[in-house]
């Protein structure tokens, strides 16, 4: 059998990567983007029933805050809890992650703890321009597994990535 052996350092960007496509962060974000234009629609229709003018003021106003603080809390949110997530990681810089995976087994194994992790249901994989994101455990308790697809210009890297992923695929796809 062929073992693939991946050992590399992320950044704090793909930190906030990672943590942005976090199942419960997709969540919580589709459920802010509708909850919001329900208030703000709403408290527009009450103080439109005592002032006519008052709803297009409602309407404004709480259209302004509520994109404000959508994307002050995603935008800056994200970035802060990307950059505690690298630093919670990596709190000795010269940690790399390290991944091994024997072809043809339904788990591979991650960490500094050889934290076996199965190719089943509870993965999920989602590629980025950057990374690759694998995501196990059940959705709001899920974890996130940062791959880049490039390291420091490695070219046996980047091919043993591909190789992985398209395991991965494969075997998720069966």
């Amino acid at each position: 059998m062929e073992k693939i052996e991946l050992s590399y350092r992320f950044k704090p960007r793909d930190g906030k990567e990672g943590l942005r496509n976090l199942p419960r962060a997709r969540l919580t974000e589709r459920l802010m983007f509708i909850i919001m234009p329900l208030v703000v629609v709403l408290t527009a229709i009450y103080s439109g029933m005592r002032d006519p003018i008052g709803i297009i003021f409602s309407l404004i106003f709480g259209s302004v805050i509520f994109f404000g603080l959508f994307y002050g809390i995603i935008f800056i949110g994200l970035s802060a809890m990307g950059r505690i997530f690298y630093k919670k990681t990596f709190s000795d810089p010269s940690k790399k992650i390290r991944i091994t995976y024997d072809i043809g087994d339904d788990f591979f194994t991650a960490g500094k703890d050889n934290l076996q992790i199965p190719i089943d249901k509870n993965l999920k994989l989602v590629t980025t321009k950057r990374n690759h994101l694998l995501y196990f455990g059940k959705m709001m308790k899920a974890k996130v597994l940062i791959i880049p697809k490039e390291y420091e210009g490695d070219k046996r890297y980047q091919e043993q990535v591909v190789i992985f992923i398209n395991e991965v695929k494969k075997r998720l796809a069966a």
